[in-house]
């Protein structure tokens, strides 16, 4: 079945080795939405903490880019 989620202004955070969110999966949402932001967090699985650095400068960045639209 196809799903769709509005990601107007969203970003994913996805874990390498997440057996939910395939990587594949990643890329056809990013072929659906060309705009997506999204980070890859190295070495976690499907729900990262958040804190690891790479979520944290992509969080800091996304939140940024919110502040500077409104």
């Amino acid at each position: 079945p196809e799903h769709r989620v509005p990601l107007e202004d969203g970003m994913l955070i996805r874990g390498e080795l997440s057996d939910i969110l395939s990587a594949e999966c990643l890329a056809r949402m990013h072929a659906l939405k060309h705009d997506l932001d999204s980070v890859l967090v190295p070495r976690v699985g499907h729900a990262p903490m958040l804190t690891e650095p790479e979520a944290l400068v992509a969080i800091d960045a996304f939140l940024a880019t919110l502040r500077a639209q409104s």
